[in-house]
């Protein structure tokens, strides 16, 4: 058994913590600073001004944060704070509050009734409605909160706008899907909102087709009062998005710009210094059965030396038992090296609406560029968008429209690229060989691949159009509608693997991975009919009676086909036909479809009290044998009333 070098402790302390501080005052200090960076916690009541009644549900937001609370049945909240926060209270049908923490610890807050909050109209299922007439739990935004904000994606913009909508990006890749969830994780399976654009059903992943200045508002469905009308789908909330029409006379231009420099948002402080961290590396293995991590009393020395005068020597020298090898000792912090890149990204936006007589029209084309952070290559999505939409009226009684949608993404990234790859390099790797070629370290290998192990292409090009139709009786007392829609989607997946150059030594260079290509068609189609009748009508100015009843369908199509050949004869042509490799190919075909009944009754007496019944009745191929039903009665009185 080989001894083991004896470690100095009071130089090491030295070493650890500049100016000889021991390992224990360093604890100290630490505990200390955390202490005072330390949250603390307020709590109070959120009560009517008029009545000092509780506003049950109030949402108590940090400013600029998504962190968040809401009321209780008693109007009390409790929340973590810091001195500087300011507390954005608001509540369905008050004007909202913003309230400096300072340094206490108890604020009650009271809220003033908003008359012009409670006559906006909010867009509800198959629908419109006033926000005093509402008796499920909805939330609103419009497109200010949108423009507001330097985003490339409607995810990103809807972040910490809305309580109890909580979107991530796990991945902070560009052009990445979003994971939305309302109030929480309600399955063991997640659970996804239902989302919809103009009354259109798609998945969070689409939500990149959608140019965030073409949206007019956004409203979230949050419990089953209010989401009832979408069935089983919308078991765990609703999300509508509308998009904008031309409604000012005459012809307006509008055009708007973003640009966005972007860094990751927390890079861990890494110990870079050699000789510590090859000393706390086998201290910390040799408290393991397994005793992995031996390093040499040449090994530490030229460690020393690398620790005391780095600019003086090399990190790459000819290993001294193997004159053949190179040997390396780095002294770098390697996340930073590919991560701690400042990237730019751009959105632009033209925009021509108008409205004529009879006909209102709103054209629009949007480019988004979002670029990654990774230093060495190239990590971007792109997105060109465009809508169309037209309203013609030539009767009274008669409306008819047509809303089109284009949209042309691309992604495009290293074949190899694994964020948490870039977090586990050692500093005593290095990148590159005195004779510039890629070194034969985990540093050396990432740099490798993600310059020259190949790439990854994904193009989908998308297609909508939606034709509209309202018919209007009795000065608009029963209205019928009818929409259809058409959608395509193609896409296409175009990546390879190549094999790229890693030197061993002086002269010994050796090619690794694959030669390997890929392609992966997609063909996508899409129809969505709706058809609902709606009565509407007030009597007495005391009595309010509103009802909808209508149908549903929907079909879907999956057409997709994958190829897969190594043995690619050139890298600088990475084709599957210029490959000699036996071809590897898979076919998928998938369809599914859905039929629905829904309505909705709603009952208002004078201003106050809201009696509504949602419900919907569904067949789907994807439950042969469990056809899914939802009733969901709602109440909305002064006196507490259970909900079923």
């Amino acid at each position: 058994m080989k001894p083991k070098p004896q470690l100095h402790m009071e130089n090491f302390y030295k070493k650890l913590v500049p100016g000889g501080i021991t390992l224990v005052s360093c604890i100290l200090l630490m505990c200390i600073a955390s202490t005072a960076m330390a949250q603390r916690t307020i709590q109070g009541t959120v009560t009517d001004a008029a009545d000092g009644s509780p506003l049950i549900g109030a949402s108590v937001l940090i400013k600029s944060t998504a962190n968040g609370t809401i009321a209780d049945t008693e109007g009390r909240y409790s929340i973590q704070v810091n001195d500087g926060d300011v507390l954005v209270v608001s509540f369905i049908g008050y004007n909202t509050e913003e309230v400096p923490v300072a340094d206490r610890t108890t604020i009650d807050i009271t809220l003033s009734t908003s008359s012009t909050s409670l006559e906006e109209i909010v867009v509800v299922g198959f629908g419109a409605q006033k926000k005093a007439n509402l008796s499920g739990a909805v939330d609103v935004i419009d497109s200010k909160v949108l423009d507001a904000r330097p985003i490339q994606s409607v995810g990103q913009g809807l972040q910490g706008t809305i309580p109890n909508l909580n979107i991530d990006f796990l991945s902070g890749e560009p052009g990445g899907t979003p994971n939305i969830n309302i109030r929480g994780i309600n399955s063991i399976n997640g659970g996804e909102p239902l989302i919809l654009v103009d009354n259109v059903p798609l998945d969070s992943k689409d939500l990149n087709f959608i140019a965030p200045s073409d949206i007019k508002s956004i409203s979230v469905l949050k419990d089953a009062s209010s989401a009832a009308i979408y069935g089983a789908r919308g078991a765990y909330g609703v999300i509508l998005i509308t998009t904008k029409d031309g409604i000012r006379d005459g012809v307006n231009i509008n055009y708007s710009n973003n640009f966005s420099w972007s860094t990751p948002t927390v890079i861990p402080n890494k110990v870079t210094d050699p000789y510590i961290y090859m000393r706390t590396l086998e201290i910390s293995t040799d408290n393991t059965p397994w005793d992995y991590v031996n390093y040499t009393a040449e090994q530490y020395a030229w460690a020393k030396e690398r620790s005391d005068n780095p600019a003086s020597s090399d990190p790459v020298r000819i290993n001294p038992s193997d004159n053949s090898l190179w040997d390396y000792m780095g002294n770098r912090d390697w996340t930073k090296y590919y991560l701690d890149n400042p990237t730019i990204s751009q959105r632009h936006n033209l925009a021509l609406s108008g409205k004529s007589g009879s006909t209102m029209y709103y054209l629009s084309g949007a480019y988004d560029l979002q670029n990654g952070s990774i230093k060495l290559a190239e990590d971007k999505f792109d997105r060109y968008s465009f809508r169309g939409k037209i309203n013609f009226q030539p009767y009274k009684w008669l409306s008819i429209g047509n809303n089109t949608s284009v949209a042309l993404t691309e992604r495009s990234r290293p074949y190899h690229l694994s964020i948490p790859d870039l977090y586990n390099l050692f500093p005593t790797s290095w990148d590159k060989n005195p004779d510039g070629t890629w070194a034969n370290t985990d540093v050396g290998y990432l740099g490798a691949r993600l310059t020259e192990g190949g790439r990854y292409n994904d193009k989908v090009n998308m297609f909508q159009s939606t034709f509209s139709g309202e018919l209007s009786f009795f000065e608009r007392m029963l209205r019928i509608n009818a929409d259809y829609t058409v959608r395509r989607d193609n896409g296409n997946t175009n990546s390879y693997q190549s094999r790229y150059p890693i030197g061993f030594g002086p002269d010994d260079v050796r090619e690794q991975g694959n030669n390997i290509a890929y392609r992966d068609n997609m063909f996508l189609s899409y129809y969505v009919l709706n058809t609902y009748a709606t009565f509407e009508k007030s009597v007495a100015q005391k009595h309010y009676f509103n009802a909808i009843l209508g149908y549903n369908q929907e079909y879907s199509r999956l057409e997709e086909t994958e190829i897969e050949r190594s043995g690619v004869i050139s890298p600088s042509l990475p084709s599957v036909d210029l490959a000699t490799g036996t071809p590897i190919v898979s076919d998928k075909v998938a369809g599914w479809a859905i039929r629905g009944a829904f309505y909705r009754l709603n009952y208002i007496y004078n201003n106050r009290y809201i009696v509504e019944f949602n419900g919907r009745y569904d067949g789907s191929s994807k439950f042969p044998k469990d056809k899914r039903v939802g009733f969901f009665p709602s109440v909305s009185a002064p006196w507490k009333v259970d909900e079923e």
